[in-house]
């Protein structure tokens, strides 16, 4: 038990808590496409790219958990 706590811990330390970052992305990119909905801007949309890469981003990683 003591190696999965050590584990557990060392990728919370190196990757942060993935999961929490993924929600946190797909929150905001859901907040950014409601808004396009209603009209977009050019920062809204440079904003979801941002939004998008980051997300591709944690993909891989949380694989590797």
């Amino acid at each position: 038990m003591e190696v999965q706590e050590e584990c557990n811990s060392f990728n919370k330390k190196v990757f942060g808590n993935i999961l929490v970052r993924k929600r946190k992305v797909e929150a905001r990119l859901n907040g950014v496409q409601l808004a396009l909905e209603d009209g977009g801007s050019k920062s809204l949309r440079r904003i979801e790219q941002e939004l998008y890469a980051k997300y591709n981003d944690i993909l891989p990683q949380e694989e590797f958990l």
